[in-house]
C-alpha cells in the first residue's frame, strides 16, 4: 500500500513545514507587504502558491517512485585482465555482502531500511 510511506516522521515534518512556509509567506508576509486585494499582492500569491504546488507535487513523486535495486541474481564482476594484484581484488568483491541480508552489494549500493532490500544511489 503506497499510503502507508506518507505515515512516518520525516515525511510529515516536510509537509508541516511547507505548511507553515506557505502560510507564513501569503497569509503574513504578502499580506502585509502588498495586501492580497491588490493586483501586485495577488501575482505574487498565485506565482508563490504555483511553485509551492510544484514543490510538494516533485515530493510525492519522489516518495512514491521505487528507487530501484539490485537484480537478484547479481554477482560481482572479478573479471579484470590487469593482472596486479587480482587475487586480492577477487576476495576484495566477494566480501562487499550486506549485513542485513546475504546478497552482494555493487559500488554505491546500501540496504534500505524502508524498501528492506539494497538500492542503488544515484546521482
Amino acid at each position: 500500500m503506497k499510503w502507508r510511506r506518507f505515515v512516518s516522521f520525516p515525511i510529515l515534518a516536510v509537509l508541516v513545514l511547507m505548511e507553515m512556509v506557505y502560510y507564513g509567506t501569503v497569509f503574513v508576509f504578502l499580506d502585509d507587504w502588498l495586501g492580497l486585494q491588490s493586483p501586485a499582492g495577488w501575482i505574487n500569491a498565485v506565482i508563490f502558491t504555483s511553485l509551492a504546488s510544484f514543490t510538494l507535487f516533485s515530493f510525492f513523486v519522489s516518495v512514491l517512485t521505487d528507487p530501484g535495486g539490485v537484480p537478484s541474481g547479481y554477482f560481482p564482476n572479478i573479471e579484470d585482465n590487469d593482472g596486479s594484484n587480482q587475487e586480492s581484488r577477487d576476495a576484495e568483491a566477494l566480501k562487499k555482502r550486506c549485513d542485513k541480508c546475504p546478497a552482494y552489494k555493487p559500488p554505491r549500493a546500501h540496504h534500505c531500511r524502508v524498501c528492506r532490500r539494497i538500492i542503488i544511489a544515484h546521482g
